[in-house]
C-alpha cells in the first residue's frame, strides 16, 4: 500500500498498487484535476518527504509539462502517478 498524506488538508489516503491514483484522489478534492492526461498541470503536487519509492518515475508527459528544476524539487503530476508498491509521501498541491 502507498500512503499519500496531504499536509494542507490533514488528509491521509491509502492506495493499493495498481489502483488508479486519479480515481482515488479526485473525489477527495485535495487537489484539482483537469485534463487527466498531463497537459494542463492542474493536478501538480509537490512531494515534500518520502516519496518516490513505490511510485513510477516521472513520465515523458511530466518532463514535457514540468521543468527539470520542478521535477528535481519533487513536483509530480498526480494524473501520471502509478503506485507500484509500498511507500509513503507527504505532499501538497503545487499551486
Amino acid at each position: 500500500m502507498f500512503v499519500f498524506e496531504f499536509v494542507d488538508d490533514d488528509v491521509r489516503v491509502t492506495i493499493e498498487p495498481g489502483a488508479s491514483v486519479t480515481d482515488t484522489l479526485e473525489p477527495l478534492g485535495s487537489i484539482p484535476f483537469g485534463c487527466d492526461a498531463g497537459h494542463c498541470a492542474a493536478c501538480a503536487i509537490t512531494v515534500l518527504e518520502g516519496g518516490q519509492a513505490g511510485l513510477n518515475p516521472p513520465t515523458d508527459r511530466e518532463h514535457y509539462t514540468l521543468t527539470d528544476a520542478e521535477i528535481d524539487a519533487g513536483a509530480r503530476l498526480a494524473c501520471q502517478l502509478i503506485v507500484l508498491g509500498d511507500g509513503h509521501a507527504r505532499v501538497r498541491s503545487f499551486w
